[in-house]
């Protein structure tokens, strides 16, 4: 959503901006729903004191790539991430 997205390449970790992906790319009533998405995220896991602690982010983390992880070899696969992405997009949508 900011434009850009961490890929893998030989020599490690590359960051690709994304054509066309630019704040103006989302219409008003896509910058309402991420916000409401990122909102609802940020608190079903800051717990009762509104905070988000490090540990209560990389548990949040650790459980969406528990999800992710179809075959749970602690590894994932383009395959996995993209079923993972189709599978997510379908639920926000009530699809």
């Amino acid at each position: 959503l900011n434009g850009f997205v961490v890929i893998e390449t030989a020599n490690g970790p590359a960051t690709v901006a994304l054509a066309g992906m630019t704040p103006a790319a989302l219409s008003p009533a896509e910058h309402v729903r991420v916000d409401a998405v990122a909102r609802s995220t940020f608190y079903l896991h800051a717990g009762d004191d509104g905070l988000m602690s490090e540990d209560e982010y990389t548990s949040a983390q650790r459980s969406i790539f528990e999800v992710a992880d179809f075959n749970r070899n602690g590894v994932l696969k383009r395959g996995e991430l993209q079923a993972f992405a189709n599978r997510q997009a379908l639920v926000s949508t009530g699809v």
